[in-house]
């Protein structure tokens, strides 16, 4: 009697056993790339590198200037016995007082301006870290000044210390390339956005 119950139970796991599907393995993942880089938030870390050579550039013209300027104040003494004597070539007939007054203007006036301009560029490159369209333009009338100011201040300091020299001539040099970098469609675009 006891084989008979034993026979069904061996047919209920073979039926259970039809019934399931057949094991397989889990699926596996595609293959995907790699995610895009995170883009860089809009703002003073996004600027474009036609503006930060453009930064460099100011920054360095600002150095030229600003070793210009000193050497041309350490030399006052001959400068202002160079346009002495080239004032005194010209009109031999001078009064001594007209003489050191307009020898004085004349040094302060070129000097002056070419500080002026070198401290405006470099306020100028403070102020632009955020994107401000009127920055642009102070820079680019500060840079174009600075070129029209170099016939002037060479003449002035020619014939005396070659570091002014070439120091004011490396300024116009950088600036000259500042302003294009200025103006290049990166720089434009990101400057004229609003603050933020």
């Amino acid at each position: 009697m006891s084989d008979p119950p034993s026979e069904p139970a061996r047919s209920a796991p073979a039926d259970a056993a039809t019934d399931r599907p057949p094991r397989r393995p889990p699926p596996r993942p595609g293959w995907r790339p790699a995610p895009p880089p995170p883009v860089a938030p809009a703002g003073p870390a996004g600027r474009p590198g036609t503006l930060r050579a453009s930064t460099w550039l100011w920054l360095g013209s600002v150095a030229a200037g600003v070793v210009g300027l000193v050497s041309a104040v350490v030399n006052a003494g001959a400068i202002r016995a160079r346009v002495s004597d080239a004032a005194l070539a010209t009109d031999p007939a001078l009064a001594p007082g007209v003489l050191d007054a307009g020898v004085t203007a004349t040094i302060d006036a070129v000097l002056g301006t070419s500080g002026a301009l070198v401290v405006v560029a470099a306020v100028s490159l403070v102020l632009v870290r955020r994107p401000t369209p009127g920055m642009r333009w102070v820079l680019t009338v500060a840079g174009v000044l600075t070129l029209a100011l170099l016939p002037l201040v060479l003449s002035l300091v020619a014939g005396g210390s070659v570091v002014d020299e070439v120091a004011f001539l490396a300024q116009a040099g950088l600036v000259a390339a500042a302003l294009v970098t200025l103006w290049l469609r990166p720089s434009r675009s990101w400057l004229g956005r609003p603050g933020s």
